[in-house]
């Protein structure tokens, strides 16, 4: 593997797709971000170059697939014979999953994807929004459940006024995407023109057709205005000064959920319907119907039961925010970064280098013990005594034969659990390697052990780095009923 890791991240934008592809690569792109090994890249084909600016920072490198380039095989063709060879491949695109399985196997290259439609069945690492109806994948580790969903940067969750009344005019953001396809926005012209007692701010996406003639019509209404185009942080701030909001099924409803904004929904692809049935029956959101079904009236009627229905709103507002935490984006940046890391067990040969690391002034000051630092022969002898315990995984992370961290799971009697010790070898420190490290051993122990469904660990109450790689890594931290100094973390795999 080369020096700079080099990712390839397959993904597509355009007037019938819609944008929202480019929403969850862009977050992810932002998260491969805080390496500085790593030089990504995106492909895609000449439709989607029009929306890369709006999505991704300026200079953002990609490579437009060629007309010829008919399958995955020819695109990695095409991506050496422009100097590029991929580490890692990561995919958000419908329909092309099976293709790219077959020639990353083909080429030795690990594919990472991001399976909403349950296609993905060799694929190295497999990330879904909702846990999968059959459990068909052949994937070596999947990932599922919302806290794997990569969100726009839109800062941090907002104080929402959740148990209070809220002021009338009621402010609804309405927004069906990027590029609104089937036209849906124009559709509710009137319906928005006749509703009263609410103040509605219209988003027409960077691919929506409507005509500035159509634009002028709404904004003839005093209580309707609309926002072409926003920004990032623009739409945010529409978001963030929402009660509720009306729109479409797709990357957009994950936001509204991390947001808190309760939301009526039209579906307006198969493709969201899963996704927005699962999220219907978990009462995350409001399902008005698909929009072939859907009337005027029916519409009308939702937007006014919801306006009246403050408990509803709340009660939806704070499941989503508590169900989507907005750090999926970086535990996918981190799973691609994983795969450039290698993994070997620990032998009586490290024994020096595991006892120098682990004593070191980084690392053992987080020690929970007040003993002094262990002699050496008593070090080798506790570490004999560790490889030969069938229930212990005791394992190096190296990068290019280089040690970055030690791991060590312990796995409990009934096997269920594992109990988790970690530590970044010194020189490593500040190299925001941790959640790599740590979803590379994952990897390994899920592997290893299948009948684990879980880790849990302990922290110091003043170690702030491992709190927030834990965090990061999807554990539920809680105060220690064994010591005050500690905090009790655990982790369940694919708890949905």
């Amino acid at each position: 593997m080369s020096e700079i890791i080099n990712i390839v991240i397959r993904v597509d934008a355009n007037s019938a797709l819609g944008t929202g592809h480019f929403g969850r690569a862009a977050a992810v792109y932002d998260a491969l971000s805080v390496y500085e090994d790593l030089q990504v890249t995106l492909l895609v084909d000449q439709a989607s170059v029009p929306y890369i600016s709006g999505y991704f920072p300026e200079g953002t490198k990609y490579v437009v697939l060629s007309d010829t380039c008919s399958s995955a095989q020819l695109a990695i063709v095409q991506l050496g014979d422009q100097g590029m060879h991929p580490d890692v491949i990561y995919m958000d695109h419908y329909g092309q999953v099976s293709d790219w399985e077959s020639a990353c196997n083909a080429a030795d290259i690990p594919l990472v994807v991001f399976d909403d439609l349950e296609e993905a069945n060799d694929a190295s690492i497999v990330f879904r929004s909702i846990p999968s109806a059959v459990s068909k994948s052949n994937a070596a580790l999947v990932y599922e459940g919302p806290t794997f969903i990569p969100i726009s940067k839109r800062g941090a969750q907002p104080e929402r006024p959740l148990d209070a009344d809220v002021p009338r005019p009621l402010r609804v953001n309405v927004c069906f995407g990027g590029s609104d396809p089937t036209g849906e926005t124009l559709k509710l012209f009137e319906v928005l023109h006749s509703i009263e007692g609410i103040a509605f701010d219209v988003v027409i996406g960077p691919g929506n057709k409507m005509t500035e003639g159509q634009e002028a019509k709404f904004n003839r209404s005093q209580h309707i205005q609309c926002h072409r185009a926003p920004s990032q942080e623009k739409l945010t701030q529409l978001l963030n000064d929402a009660d509720f909001a009306l729109g479409a099924g797709g990357v957009m409803q994950w936001e509204r959920l991390y947001l808190g904004v309760p939301s009526l929904v039209i579906t307006v692809a198969k493709n969201q319907e899963p996704q927005i049935n699962w999220m219907d029956k978990q009462g995350l959101l409001h399902l008005i119907g698909d929009h072939e079904t859907v009337s005027p009236n029916d519409v009308r009627d939702a937007i006014c039961a919801y306006r009246d229905d403050h408990t509803a709103r709340s009660k939806i507002a704070k499941k989503g925010m508590a169900l989507v935490d907005g750090r999926g984006a970086i535990r996918i940046g981190a799973g691609i970064r994983s795969l450039a890391l290698s993994v070997r067990p620990v032998e009586m040969a490290d024994a020096r280098n595991l006892l120098d690391w682990r004593t070191h002034e980084f690392n053992w000051k987080f020690n929970f013990s007040t003993a002094d630092k262990p002699e050496y022969d008593f070090h080798v002898d506790w570490l004999a005594t560790k490889l030969v315990e069938p229930e212990c995984m005791y394992i190096i992370i190296e990068q290019g034969g280089v040690p970055v961290s030690v791991v060590r799971f312990d796995v409990t009697p009934n096997g269920d659990s594992a109990r988790l010790s970690i530590y970044l070898v010194p020189d490593q420190h500040g190299k925001k390697l941790g959640l790599a490290v740590y979803m590379a051993a994952e990897h390994v122990l899920r592997a290893k052990y299948p009948s684990v469904k879980g880790v849990f660990s302990y922290i110091h109450v003043t170690n702030f780095a491992s709190q927030r790689l834990h965090t990061d890594a999807g554990f539920a931290l809680s105060p220690s009923k064994e010591k005050d100094i500690m905090l009790d973390a655990n982790r369940y795999f694919n708890a949905f």
